[in-house]
């Protein structure tokens, strides 16, 4: 098995991991790779209130850090302007994030691969 077959299968394995024992349960590069799929599953399924119902201001914090390290700094900064505003949610800052996410504005697989990368040393 060679080096991106290997961080595609980390990925793929940290997704199912989330998908059946959630974000609390993850290491820190699986919880990287999950938050981020979970935002992009939220908000082109149900919209970026489904994110906010379903985990803590601290948690949409950690994922807005997870956008930063893949590039995806508009994104990022969006999140943090959401969670500064909790518990309040002002919907122009929860468009704009949604429409980013939707997007995937300032990052594509390749990032979230060299992220992986990064955090595993390889």
């Amino acid at each position: 098995m060679n080096e991106n077959t290997s961080i595609d299968d980390f990925i793929n394995a940290a997704i199912d991991k989330g998908q059946s024992v959630g974000l609390t349960d993850l290491n820190s590069v699986e919880r990287l790779v999950y938050f981020i799929s979970e935002a992009e599953a939220s908000c082109d399924i149900d919209g970026i209130d489904s994110l906010l119902d379903e985990y803590s201001a601290a948690e949409i914090a950690e994922g807005a850090a997870a956008f930063r390290e893949i590039g995806a700094i508009e994104i990022a900064d969006a999140l943090q302007a959401i969670v500064a505003a909790l518990p309040e949610r002002d919907e122009t800052a929860l468009s704009s994030a949604d429409t980013l996410i939707k997007e995937r504005t300032g990052y594509g697989y390749d990032a979230i691969h060299a992220a992986v990368a990064r955090r595993l040393n390889l």
